[in-house]
């Protein structure tokens, strides 16, 4: 597999060589010798380096170990656990800086022979931050389903649909009941101006022959008047 992978790409693969494991079961001493076959390896490192240097030497790897504090630069180790898990290891990748001073850079962990890079802090936090973002915006869209409006009654939510159609029928019933008021005073709005207008068009010539009697009065009174002053 390829090493010219990111630090994100890395945490989602992971390595395991069967053959190796098969002739050299895993213990403390050789774990970094294995690791070394994986695309976690940085292969400019110091081990790598003192690897390089000891080919031909069988070193122990307490001795590996005092050799890398008197180097500077990137290294592994591993290191000890207090766990009753002899298939369980962690490797620490980690920048020295003196011979009492290392930055760790990355850690790395085994499982029954297969090796996986442990996320940072970032990429955990930001993964579940996501995933909660998820299942928030999942929960959000069922219960979205399950909202009901009427502009009388307003939001509900939907438990079943048996209580769906119960509303609906209370909603129609109360709409109907409504209409039905509303008609019969519309009724009784227009009954009475209709009765009203009966009313006046029977009073309207009682009132025009009032008025032509009361013209024809004046109309003599002036009269009179005249020939009066006349004599």
């Amino acid at each position: 597999m390829s090493s010219n992978l990111t630090e994100q790409e890395l945490t989602t693969v992971c390595f395991r060589d069967p053959q190796w494991l098969a002739l050299n079961p895993l213990v403390t001493e050789n774990v970094i010798e294995y690791f070394s076959y994986s695309q976690f390896y940085d292969k400019t490192c110091n081990n790598e380096i003192i690897k390089m240097q000891s080919k031909f030497n069988q070193f122990e790897i307490n001795k590996m170990n005092e050799r890398l504090k008197d180097m500077k630069g990137i290294e592994y180790e591993v290191l000890e656990m207090n766990v009753e898990q002899p298939q369980f290891f962690v490797i620490v990748k980690q920048n020295r800086i003196n011979r009492d001073s290392v930055l760790p850079v990355q850690y790395y962990y085994i499982i029954n022979g297969t090796i996986y890079q442990a996320p940072n802090s970032y990429m955990l936090f930001a993964n579940r931050i996501m995933t909660s973002l998820h299942l928030i915006n999942i929960s959000f869209k069922e219960a979205f389903k399950s909202v009901r409006f009427d502009p009388e009654k307003g939001y509900w939510w939907s438990t079943d649909e048996k209580t769906d159609n119960k509303l609906i029928n209370e909603i129609e019933e109360t709409e109907n009941t409504n209409i039905l008021y509303i008609n019969q005073q519309e009724s009784i709005i227009y009954q009475g101006r209709i009765d009203q207008r009966i009313k006046d068009s029977i009073s309207k010539p009682i009132e025009i022959e009032e008025k032509v009697e009361e013209e024809k009065i004046k109309k003599i009174k002036s009269h009179e008047e005249k020939l009066i002053v006349n004599i």
